[in-house]
């Protein structure tokens, strides 16, 4: 069974460059996890169909219907109170060009320079590793609209989503 961090190590590994040549302990290390829960999770992603550990990559199809259709339902978004943070959702690139919005949605994030309604992240490390690799941030940003979003925003998300795992497949 897939957890929550799961959705997230997908997403980071999603955002590694076409051909990246990584360790896990790097990886672990950029995305802010211990060495042994990414083993872990890349396991549970394995048994899900999701990535391939021999050829390591991810399938693409098969974490673009995940994301889409159910992330929304396995980590149910949870929305606060005010507060200072990092945008995402509608409120983050590429969104943030595209729609109107009367109020911000961020994580929240002691460094953020935005206020907003807070929403919590896919997984705790998710702004650190989002402010160091502005494609990490997009991905997870979409996902974010994707869970939070209405109709319309969920519909450009998937698109621009969809667009973007084009580009790196």
């Amino acid at each position: 069974m897939l957890k929550p961090a799961d959705l997230y190590v997908l997403v980071a590994l999603l955002a590694l460059p076409r051909g990246a040549d990584w360790t896990q302990a790097a990886f672990a290390a950029q995305i802010g996890l211990a060495q042994p829960a990414l083993t872990r999770s890349l396991q549970r992603l394995a048994n899900a169909d999701l990535w391939n550990r021999t050829e390591r990559r991810v399938d693409i199809a098969g974490a673009e219907g995940l994301l889409v259709h159910a992330a929304r339902f396995l980590i149910p978004p949870r929305l606060g109170q005010p507060t200072r943070g990092l945008p995402t959702a509608h409120s983050a690139p590429p969104l943030a060009s595209m729609i109107l919005a009367n109020s911000a949605t961020v994580w929240p994030d002691e460094e953020g320079g935005h206020m907003g309604t807070a929403l919590a992240p896919l997984h705790p490390s998710a702004p650190r590793a989002a402010r160091a690799n502005p494609r990490l941030h997009e991905l997870l940003a979409l996902v974010d609209a994707l869970r939070v979003g209405r109709a319309r925003e969920r519909t450009l998300a998937a698109r621009l989503l969809h667009d973007r795992l084009v580009e790196t497949s």
